[in-house]
């Protein structure tokens, strides 16, 4: 195939659903869908990605499941990625979260910052009050879709 077939194809290429999928918010914020599915790898490549990003960047994630002995250091290290690239991060799975936010907390974080909590309204109001227009917004994993749908334009 020549370049040109090849750029043709491509264009065409959809990305699969909710895998970091970009979305305009509400009030001008940018959202990054990964939420199709979890795992550390996939969230270190995602904080890198939002990283890229200009402004504030907020995460909200669930805790990972499925990880063995090396969970807590596996969430710790998440933690410590976390507070490297956001202003905000919103936990909504409570195993390791204690550890995780003692980690955010030594890495510059605040309990205000690096926060628990599942109710979807009370989230999509933590993330309003954090962000403004040009700002980013992660969904990480199993992100309720409610939440997202609250927040998408």
């Amino acid at each position: 195939m020549g370049r040109e077939e090849i750029q043709d194809a491509l264009s065409t290429v959809k990305p699969f659903p909710h895998t970091m999928e970009l979305k305009k918010g509400i009030n001008g914020i940018r959202i990054i869908d990964d939420s199709y599915s979890g795992n550390a790898d996939g969230v270190f490549a995602a904080l890198d990605a939002l990283s890229n990003f200009s402004g504030q960047k907020v995460i909200v994630m669930p805790t990972l499941i499925e990880l063995g002995k090396d969970a807590i250091d596996i969430h710790k290290n998440i933690a410590k990625r976390i507070a490297g690239a956001c202003s905000t991060a919103i936990i909504t799975g409570l195993d390791f979260f204690k550890e995780m936010q003692e980690v955010a907390m030594a890495n510059g974080m605040t309990e205000i910052d690096f926060v628990y909590m599942t109710d979807a309204n009370k989230i999509v109001d933590k993330i309003k009050g954090a962000t403004k227009s040009g700002d980013a917004v992660l969904f990480e994993s199993r992100v309720p879709k409610k939440i997202i749908d609250l927040l998408v334009k």
